[in-house]
């Protein structure tokens, strides 16, 4: 089994509070990350980061490649009722 341990929404507050704890505990972890901006952050947390978006199968199975484990932050931040001005 791998050590490697992939975080979705590697780059929000609560996905890169769990990357820089990981790394901190001595493990590998790999960040999945949408933008250039978000992978720059990864890798100066010590992470590993890899482009894909979790609603795409074929970049989701290329970021799973050799990881143990999966740690799930991604989450829809856009929520609740849209007023009209």
């Amino acid at each position: 089994m791998s050590d490697i341990i992939l975080v979705t929404g590697a780059s929000g507050y609560l996905g890169r509070n769990i990357v820089r704890e990981l790394i901190e505990r001595g493990h590998k972890a790999r960040g999945l990350t949408r933008s250039d901006t978000s992978s720059d952050l990864i890798m100066r947390l010590g992470g590993e980061p890899v482009r894909g978006d979790i609603m795409d199968k074929a970049s989701l199975e290329a970021a799973m490649r050799n990881v143990g484990a999966l740690v799930h932050a991604a989450a829809d931040t856009i929520t609740g009722v849209r007023r009209k001005n």
